[in-house]
């Protein structure tokens, strides 16, 4: 990205004219919900956020997620941009709620 801005930037304008024929449930319906373009979503934000970015990249994904917010909704914005769903995090359970578990009697 750092490299080659400009490529990236067209990225984002052929990948914005694209995702206008998607529904605007494209990311909730249970059929589409778990597809690759919501994690490649969040990879791309997770990237971009901490590099220092050529200024026409920058405002290219600033229209970007702008664009996404506006016809996916801004719940879906805030999401990718902080770093996924939570549903999908591991879930740690300290060891004195898991209770006993008794040996296997498999011999």
């Amino acid at each position: 990205m750092l490299g080659r801005p400009s490529l990236y930037v067209n990225f984002l304008q052929v990948l914005r004219a694209q995702l206008l024929f998607a529904p605007e449930d494209f990311f909730l319906d249970e059929l589409c919900a778990d597809n690759f373009l919501h994690a490649s979503l969040a990879a791309l934000a997770s990237r971009t956020s901490s590099c220092d970015l050529a200024a026409p990249l920058r405002s290219e994904l600033a229209r970007f997620w702008a664009f996404v917010g506006e016809r996916f909704g801004s719940e879906m914005v805030e999401q990718l941009l902080a770093g996924g769903d939570e549903d999908d995090s591991p879930v740690v359970v300290p060891s004195d709620e898991i209770g006993h578990v008794a040996p296997s009697r498999h011999g």
